[in-house]
């Protein structure tokens, strides 16, 4: 992953963070930004294969076949709708959920968990509040412990699932 640059973000169109592979490759962060936005964008960095052979099978299938239906979700999803449901972005976002709440790669998350987590949701969890609009209780449930769930993990894999980023 290239080292994160801590830039305005008008230099990044706005945005809170920004991720490029390739040759060119740069991790942007903006400046002032709450931490969560590092995972998010350095869960890009680790999940960009070229492709979305990452995102095949069982895991392609939680991600949308769990989703609410764009009509019960907010406006500002249905706008951007394809953006926000991509895998790329899913799992981003569920890595800071993962992270946020100290998850363990093997550990199962259970609906009652994710209303927990709903019940503590906070503004500045643009993230989370993003999985919990988009998904109800039981199908973040199983997005997590489908996509996000690694079972018996080695120290190597513990650490590829974005677990112990600072």
């Amino acid at each position: 992953l290239p080292t994160p640059q801590y830039v305005d973000s008008s230099e990044i169109g706005g945005a809170k963070g920004a991720y490029r592979g390739g040759k060119e490759a740069y991790l942007k962060i903006a400046k002032g930004v709450e931490p969560t936005v590092k995972v998010h964008e350095m869960t890009h960095g680790v999940t960009n294969t070229g492709g979305d052979t990452i995102y095949e099978g069982e895991a392609y299938d939680s991600i949308h076949y769990n989703l609410r239906p764009k009509a019960e979700t907010p406006d500002w999803i249905k706008e951007n709708y394809g953006y926000y449901t991509d895998p790329d972005e899913v799992t981003a976002r569920l890595q800071v959920l993962r992270k946020q709440y100290n998850f363990k790669p093997d550990e199962e998350i259970t609906p009652e968990r994710v209303k927990d987590i709903r019940g503590k949701r906070q503004e500045t969890d643009f993230n989370i509040n993003q999985l919990l609009d988009m998904y109800n209780d039981e199908g973040l449930s199983k997005v997590l412990n489908t996509v996000a769930m690694q079972e018996n993990p080695s120290n190597k894999t513990y650490a590829q699932q974005g677990t112990q980023v600072d």
